[in-house]
């Protein structure tokens, strides 16, 4: 995965230069986060990564988020990274052909 940008947007979200500065404590916290977002993408086979694109094509971007989970005591639980694609780049029927977006369906309540 390739970050085009990340922005920091307070405390517990750095951003990727932040996180990978040479002289950060939490470096490899944040790599292994990074690398573990990478291999959950791959596993489910979310992309498929091309050697070359064509000139009539443009690549679609994407953005690292990362994150501190804390517990509720404040100690660092976890180090969380996300991978954020920039969809509103595609173009339907040449980048994608369908979308899909999960929607809860609640089932109602009845009390007696």
């Amino acid at each position: 995965l390739t970050a085009t940008s990340a922005v920091s947007t307070g405390k517990d979200e750095p951003s990727i230069k932040e996180a990978l500065h040479a002289t950060n404590p939490e470096r490899n916290q944040w790599i292994a986060a990074i690398q573990s977002e990478a291999k959950s993408w791959e596993s489910l086979k979310v992309f498929e990564q091309v050697e070359e694109i064509p000139q009539d094509r443009k690549s679609i971007g994407c953005r690292i988020i990362l994150k501190r989970k804390r517990g509720a005591q404040g100690e660092i639980l976890k180090y969380k990274a996300r991978a954020i694609i920039q969809g509103y780049n595609a173009v339907q029927g040449t980048d994608y052909l369908d979308s899909f977006s999960a929607t809860a369906n609640p089932v109602p309540i009845r009390l007696l």
